[in-house]
């Protein structure tokens, strides 16, 4: 407590003191204390309701929600409105056997439209991949990913980011609904929220979204 606290509460005492000496004969002070007791719990509790909507609201704002894109693009996307987002692909990846072919390299009867697995390789400056996939029939974009194995160089998700630890991830979202180790990789899913994480050494360093 400050100097200046004291004085003033001080004075208030003496304030207050002064009054029940000079009124004890003509107000009735018990009734008065216990008007004024309900009145301060009454406001206490409208302060604590009013609190506990406030932080509700917001956690229920805040949780995790189904994701229906990533990386500026939206699932269900044309081949044409992703290019005009990201531009062409630097690669494309030939299935069933995950040929990845650099565009610039593909014969001129060939076009970009003929595969459903592209992936725009890491901006000049910058270390993360961006791999998106469509739907072999309907050619719309079903699935967005993003890679790196350094930090904060993807989009977050949920506020995880490409070398956030599992124990924050599982803090943040909780058990996923399935996993799988294979080899020096974990993959963690998320179905309710359409979203997939891969980690290595206890570290994310892909990011999905998925259809």
């Amino acid at each position: 407590m400050t100097l200046g606290s004291g004085i003033f509460l001080s004075t208030v005492v003496v304030a207050l003191v002064f009054l029940y000496r000079s009124t004890q004969d003509r107000w009735n002070w018990r009734l008065i204390i216990r008007r004024m007791f309900f009145s301060i719990v009454a406001v206490v509790l409208v302060i604590g309701l009013i609190t506990a909507i406030f932080y509700g609201y917001k956690n229920i704002a805040s949780a995790p929600t189904r994701q229906t894109g990533y990386a500026d693009l939206k699932l269900g996307m044309t081949m044409g409105e992703v290019q005009y987002v990201k531009g062409p692909p630097t690669d494309v990846v030939s299935l069933p056997g995950l040929e990845v072919i650099p565009v610039k390299f593909l014969n001129s009867d060939k076009r970009i439209e003929k595969y459903t697995a592209w992936m725009y390789d890491k901006p000049q400056g910058e270390d993360y991949r961006i791999d998106v996939s469509f739907d072999p029939k309907t050619k719309r974009l079903k699935y967005i990913a993003c890679f790196s194995q350094g930090s904060f160089n993807c989009p977050s998700l949920f506020g995880i980011d490409d070398g956030t630890s599992e124990k924050r991830l599982l803090e943040t979202l909780g058990d996923p609904s399935k996993q799988s180790l294979d080899g020096v990789t974990k993959t963690m899913s998320y179905d309710k929220l359409h979203t997939r994480f891969l980690l290595s050494r206890q570290k994310v360093f892909m990011l999905t979204v998925y259809q």
